[in-house]
């Protein structure tokens, strides 16, 4: 159920100006992401060679998904229910929500930690890693998993604290930097790069929380145990809109990390490495695409939640004419200048990467052209097809790499994943088309 905004809200806000405010926020943390990734990335490709840099990935790659799956992503819940109740007089609620869904965070975290423990073992006999990485490995994964921050993230943005989330979410390259510096300047393994990489996760978590207990933005004041579990029922498709969002998550994590370990294991690790290095590069256009993305979600959400349908159709149509220009300008930037940022990234032995490159850039402009479609589909209720036409596509993924896999390696994997996602995005925009059509209706 979506409740009315309280009378202590501002009853009405630039929706637009809020989206660009927000945005630049954003794309001030992804441009500290882009810039410092350039340089770490360098560092650990050109010290750990092709073959090492295979294993380093698929590792990364196999605790990141069951990351995602089991780490449950709450701050669209946070955002969607709790931003009605963000302001004074609806503190309470906002707080039993937030504690619900951080419950459900950390539940999720330590349920994931022992799933980890017993996936190490066979998984380093699929993939042939050495016995010795098995304790680095667990590691890695508890420090990971345990990374909570999905809450936080969710209760900054609800309170329009997108400043603050930016600066937290860039802990993690800056973070990754030193660390790959400090390793580099030390002991340059495998493991140890690993362990920079968790730690600059942890860092991020610090900050996130500093920032949420440093301005009292989660109350405890009148909460107990049983209301934070009864949220659910006030809000009664709350749980419903919860799992889809992490089916959601879950089936973007997959099509990032599991077509790099289906690559290992059929092709092997010079061939995974080569894959994640092209998919890195090509993954700055999704990340470019959720600075806008993000704040949409949050905006939709009020509008829709306030019955301003005129401001949630304009925020969506304007959202689309920008997203769809800037994914075709940055398409072009990449086949131009692709091979150039390869040769000064990791040197020519990774120049194999450059056709994956422009293919999975593609697929990745053709994501931002549809920015706002997500976001639409999420706040006015209609989060179940967006999973749908997802899970469509990631098994779409799946049956495209069975049947290409072998005859054209890595380049075959990236063409599947730019036809799935220009599929995707085209259902996705149909689904739009009639849900703007209803709301005019």
């Amino acid at each position: 159920m979506t409740q009315k905004r309280v009378n202590s809200a501002p009853p009405t806000r630039n929706l637009i100006a809020n989206v660009i405010q927000n945005s630049i926020w954003l794309f001030s943390g992804q441009g500290v992401t882009a810039v410092l990734s350039f340089f770490y990335l360098a560092i650990v490709t050109r010290t750990l060679g092709v073959v090492q840099y295979g294993t380093f990935v698929l590792i990364v790659s196999v605790v990141q998904l069951l990351a995602n799956s089991m780490r449950f992503q709450t701050w669209q819940s946070v955002v969607k229910y709790g931003y009605l109740n963000s302001h004074e007089s609806g503190k309470q609620s906002f707080s039993q929500i937030s504690w619900h869904c951080l419950l459900w965070e950390i539940g999720g975290g330590i349920m994931g930690v022992f799933i980890c423990l017993l996936l190490i073992g066979p998984l380093s006999n699929l993939f042939g890693w050495p016995e010795s990485y098995n304790m680095t490995i667990a590691v890695f994964a508890v420090m990971m998993l345990l990374s909570i921050r999905s809450t936080a993230l969710g209760i900054l943005r609800a309170n329009d604290r997108f400043r603050d989330g930016a600066v937290a979410d860039a802990m993690i390259p800056i973070g990754r930097m030193v660390g790959a510096l400090v390793v580099l300047a030390t002991q340059p393994t495998l493991a140890n790069f690993l362990m920079a990489w968790a730690c600059a996760e942890v860092l991020s978590m610090l900050i996130f929380w500093l920032f949420v207990v440093r301005q009292k933005l989660l109350g405890t004041a009148g909460l107990d145990l049983r209301s934070v579990l009864m949220v659910p029922a006030k809000h009664r498709d709350l749980l419903s809109f919860f799992m889809n969002m992490n089916v959601i998550n879950l089936i973007r994590s997959a099509k990032e990390h599991l077509t790099v370990l289906i690559v290992g294991a059929g092709v092997g690790e010079v061939a995974a490495g080569l894959y994640r290095l092209a998919a890195q590069l090509a993954n700055s256009v999704y990340k470019l695409s959720e600075t806008v993305a993000r704040p949409l979600l949050a905006e939709m959400a009020f509008a829709h939640g306030n019955g301003d349908i005129h401001g949630f159709r304009g925020l969506f149509m304007k959202s689309v004419r920008v997203s769809v220009v800037t994914g075709i300008i940055f398409a072009i930037f990449l086949v131009l200048i692709g091979k150039y940022i390869i040769l000064l990234l990791a040197g020519s032995d990774y120049l194999g990467a450059y056709p994956v490159l422009v293919l999975l850039g593609m697929a990745g402009a053709v994501t931002l052209m549809g920015v706002g479609l997500d976001p639409l589909l999420q706040s006015s209720g209609k989060a179940g097809v967006s999973m749908a036409i997802g899970m469509a596509g990631l098994l779409g993924i799946v049956a495209g790499l069975y049947l290409v896999l072998e005859p054209y390696g890595i380049i075959g994997a990236a063409a599947v994943i730019c036809l799935v996602s220009t599929c995707t995005m085209l259902a996705l925009a149909l689904a739009c088309w009639r849900q703007v059509k209803a709301l005019q209706d």
